[in-house]
């Protein structure tokens, strides 16, 4: 069961959270993903003849968020029981924050990430961190359609062996980290972005800069 929380700033949306753990869920034949919105997961349980939640936790952080939710349950209901399981060494820090803080590191998706999530999850959050930075050279270029340019992107990359998502994304971090002195002082170096973000985005180069012209 996969909860709404508006409260959290999240980086998927219910939908994607669902049609990703359905994609790596999906050798389970006895198991089905679920949404779930302004209700409490105990009627959820109570309306589907459930008789027990399965909750992790990591820590002792985790204990005491846990304990609080297993009373209120109980508040509500003690027709549902809740089973606790907790984690291997090697997962007991893996968290959706942890990962995010990761992203902000040079490399992140080969090394660290790469070993912790599915490669389904890995390849959705490459993509999501492609897209901030299309967005965020589409505003200092004042892109006609930044929309539109991220369709061109997805279409240019996403399914390439070579010149995909990956390509762009560390071709980008190596001119951060390796030229931090151009980065500093040169007034235009969004335009150095947008050239490496669009040099590849067809096999042919005249190609590749017609598509680029259209968006400046």
């Amino acid at each position: 069961v996969i909860a709404e929380n508006p409260t959290k700033n999240v980086m998927f949306s219910v939908q994607e959270r669902k049609e990703m753990i359905e994609a790596i869920t999906k050798h389970l034949k006895n198991v089905e993903i679920v949404t779930l919105k302004n209700k409490f997961l105990v009627d959820f349980a109570l309306e589907n003849n459930c008789q027990f939640l399965v909750r992790g936790i990591r820590n002792n952080i985790d204990f005491s968020y846990e304990y609080d939710i297993y009373k209120t349950n109980r508040f509500i209901t003690n027709k549902i029981e809740t089973i606790f399981l907790m984690p291997d060494d090697i997962n007991s820090v893996v968290s959706s924050s942890w990962v995010k803080n990761l992203m902000n590191c040079y490399d992140w998706q080969h090394g660290i990430v790469k070993k912790y999530v599915d490669p389904f999850v890995l390849n959705k959050l490459i993509e999501f961190k492609m897209h901030g930075i299309v967005k965020e050279i589409s505003s200092k270029i004042q892109c006609k359609d930044s929309d539109a340019l991220w369709e061109e992107v997805k279409k240019g990359y996403s399914k390439r062996a070579y010149h995909n998502y990956n390509h762009i994304i560390d071709g980008i971090e190596k001119f951060q980290q390796l030229f931090p002195q151009i980065f500093d002082k040169f007034h235009d170096t969004h335009l150095i972005l947008y050239a490496w973000l669009m040099h590849d985005i067809d096999d042919s180069i005249q190609k590749s800069l017609e598509i680029a012209k259209k968006y400046i």
